[in-house]
């Protein structure tokens, strides 16, 4: 069986600022406590 190793590369400039658009136009996501910048 061969082996592939694939290697993933995230720009994580774009991959937040789609989270913060994710974040503000769900509705799931309102809640006060949750915060992508704050994991706690």
């Amino acid at each position: 069986m061969e082996r592939t190793e694939t290697t993933i590369f995230v720009d994580w400039q774009n991959l937040l600022s789609d989270l913060k658009a994710i974040q503000e136009t769900d509705e799931r996501l309102k809640e006060s406590n949750f915060n992508f910048n704050n994991p706690e």
